[in-house]
């Protein structure tokens, strides 16, 4: 469709900028809290990304869906051992191989929904990173279909998401450590100023 070409699109330029702007630093978008972008994601995590010494994670214009535990799983994993073969000057390897241990920083707006608001939750409750951009919607609510006799059907509230304060993230969204609000102009001229402090804040942790 016309606008998964145009989200394409977009990403790659926001790539594009971030290797000019520090080719050492790596970029992955999520699109949405799904099956599909999880697998892209680890992909941009363990192979695009692998020899970056540090990566921008942005979940700016995500509808939500359900993959944050995963997305955790990948990024709080540890190394707990070191692997080498018995041969002579063998090279010695982390074990396990596929984990992310450098830094990290995270994009968010007023258009991350639902679990791209769960996930920058948790991103901070584990102290992985700074967050930058702008509050999210607070709209974290787990909904189901209910069908009706004529067999229309409409989504309705079924299960809400509470922090360890009791705080119910419905009607409040996460707040980013660094706020980052572009002007109309900026908007319209797509110049992309959160991912330009994304970068800034990010070259400072390397």
């Amino acid at each position: 469709s016309n606008y998964s070409l145009f989200y394409d699109n977009w990403v790659e330029e926001r790539r594009a900028r971030v290797e000019a702007a520090a080719p050492n630093l790596g970029y992955a978008h999520i699109r949405s809290m799904n099956w599909s972008s999880y697998n892209k994601f680890m992909q941009d995590l363990f192979a695009r990304n692998a020899d970056k010494d540090g990566l921008i994670i942005d979940v700016r214009n995500n509808g939500g869906g359900y993959i944050h535990d995963w997305l955790v799983e990948a990024l709080t994993k540890k190394q707990y051992a070191i692997s080498s073969s018995r041969n002579f000057d063998a090279s010695k390897v982390k074990s396990p191989g596929e984990i992310w241990d450098k830094p990290l920083v995270l994009l968010i707006n007023e258009d991350s929904f639902s679990d791209a608001e769960i996930f920058p939750n948790l991103f901070r409750y584990f102290k992985l990173g700074t967050i930058i951009g702008m509050p999210t919607s607070g709209s974290v609510i787990g909904t189901g279909h209910e069908t009706f006799m004529d067999g229309s059907s409409m989504r309705m509230p079924m299960n809400g998401w509470y922090l360890l304060d009791g705080t119910n993230m419905e009607g409040h969204g996460v707040q980013p450590d660094i706020y980052v609000e572009p002007t109309p102009q900026q908007i319209i001229d797509d110049d992309d100023v959160q991912l330009q402090r994304a970068i800034l804040e990010l070259k400072k942790k390397i």
